[in-house]
């Protein structure tokens, strides 16, 4: 669904120094913190809990409608009630595993393999993220981080996995906790995670294994064909290679291969060999079907390069060279060249969009905590200018390349994170919006003066069920 909207998200932040230690607050688990061993097992047995619940889906429900539910309507014994289980400690020992091997047996089965139910995943990371906001409210700033340490260290051990479906889910988890780290950012009270934030691995859901495995799905799957291509097939086994891309094709695409076979692939494959160096006595000698493979096979070979070869630059250098190869992949669909391995091949500019900008997202919140500690050391003012803020660096827009767009009236200040030409972002976050300017979203923040009573940043502890603090304020909101 197209939309004309950007995503606005409404902030309210105060001035907070540089912690002391600088690198008191992480985001992820500390070495010391870690324990040998791999997390996919303690994963699973958080899956399998909330999947045996009889009342999973009534609870899934109910944490989707708590997650954004304002603080002062949630239903806290309900939720605390909740959050008062086995699950929450599995996942916190899964997080501080050293390593996250999912045990998927992707050289052995390609394409035909079955994953394990990564969306059960996504109900846990709102539990996560319902955890760190009651904290949040508590003021117990220590507790919140050390839940978003569980979240984020989640996120990337799912993402850790050889498939798109590994990164997109890791991404999504990911996404919940930047929202958590934004509303922890807004608490009267709480540390200012601008170190926290860099020191975060960048990017903080790595693409390349998983992108490594999805090239070379179709390789792994029918390796058969790579001996096609290279000194033919006899007949059993060109119907045993049939055989399996049928298996494996939708059932739709099947009387199309036969089609193309005798119709388009064979002459085009032809044509194809003789403009790549072989002489027509050598292609005339070759028999039908390895005319065929060889074509097919270095098509695809072709069109899947031209797509994943952008994935090794920065977005903003890459994005016009992807989308002219997904318009050649389409293009290629419909002449059937590379049919019916291109079944295979994802349109991966979308995903590109999406990696780029979880990147954008954490830089924009490092601009957010620079602005607090600029405050914190220029009377309680905003910077005229991001570049008036020299204690540390400005991290630039991992979209575009180039600074974010900053503007700024009396208190409050506009962060503008453009939709990339030709694109709509819809990146997953969930911000209500408002049908004004292209896609894209904004930081709107507004900065509230510390008072004299307020907690100083590095001293922050944790209020062990004291009274909670004055909750922040946060409004999402349609511009």
């Amino acid at each position: 669904m197209t939309t004309t909207a950007w995503l606005l998200v409404l902030l309210t932040i105060r001035p907070a120094a540089e912690p002391v230690p600088a690198l008191k607050y992480q985001l992820l688990p500390g070495v010391l913190d870690q324990t040998p061993g791999n997390a996919a097992g303690l994963y699973h047995n958080a899956m399998n809990y909330m999947a045996g619940l009889d009342t999973q889906k009534d609870l899934e429900k109910k944490i989707r409608a708590w997650v954004d539910m304002p603080m002062d309507k949630l239903p806290r014994q309900q939720v605390l009630d909740v959050l008062n289980t086995s699950v929450m400690r599995q996942l916190e020992l899964a997080a501080r595993r050293e390593r996250c091997d999912w045990g998927i047996p992707i050289r052995e089965e390609g394409v035909r393999v079955i994953l394990p139910p990564f969306g059960r995943l996504r109900p846990l990371a709102r539990l996560l993220r319902l955890k760190a906001r009651i904290q949040i409210a508590e003021g117990d700033f220590a507790g919140a981080v050390h839940t978003l340490q569980t979240g984020y260290a989640m996120a990337r051990h799912i993402a850790d996995g050889p498939t798109l479906i590994n990164g997109l889910v890791g991404m999504a988890v990911a996404d919940l906790m930047h929202k958590t780290t934004l509303e922890l950012s807004q608490a009267p009270g709480s540390p200012n995670l601008y170190w926290a934030l860099t020191s975060l691995p960048r990017p903080l859901i790595d693409m390349r294994k998983a992108l490594t495995y999805e090239a070379n799905f179709v390789d792994l799957t029918f390796p058969s064909l790579q001996d096609a291509a290279k000194d033919g097939l006899t007949r059993q086994q060109w119907r045993i290679i049939t055989a399996e891309l049928g298996r494996e094709l939708p059932v739709q695409h099947m009387p199309i291969v036969s089609a193309l076979v005798a119709l388009k692939l064979y002459p085009d494959g032809k044509r194809y060999l003789l403009s790549h160096g072989r002489t027509p006595e050598e292609v005339e000698a070759m028999p039908v079907r390895q005319v065929v493979a060889t074509y097919t096979l270095e098509s695809f070979h072709r069109l899947r390069d031209d797509i994943f070869k952008w994935f090794n630059v920065p977005y903003h250098q890459g994005q016009a060279g992807i989308r002219r190869a997904e318009r050649k992949l389409a293009e290629a669909r419909m002449m059937g060249e590379g049919f019916p391995l291109t079944v295979w091949l994802p349109a991966l500019g979308r995903a590109r969009l999406m990696a780029a900008n979880a990147e954008r997202r954490i830089a924009a919140m490092r601009c957010i905590e620079a602005m607090r500690l600029y405050a914190a050391g220029h009377e309680g003012k905003l910077p005229a200018r991001l570049n008036d803020i020299t204690s540390v660096p400005i991290p630039s827009d991992e979209v575009t390349g180039k600074p974010f767009i900053y503007s700024v009236k009396g208190n409050t200040a506009v962060l503008d994170c453009p939709p990339p030409a030709g694109e709509e972002v819809h990146d997953g976050v969930r911000f209500r919006i408002r049908g004004k300017e292209r896609d894209g979203f904004r930081y709107r923040i507004k900065l509230v003066p510390r008072t004299p009573t307020q907690a100083r940043t590095d001293d922050v502890r944790p209020t062990n069920g004291r009274a909670a603090p004055q909750r922040p304020t946060q409004e999402k909101t349609h511009e």
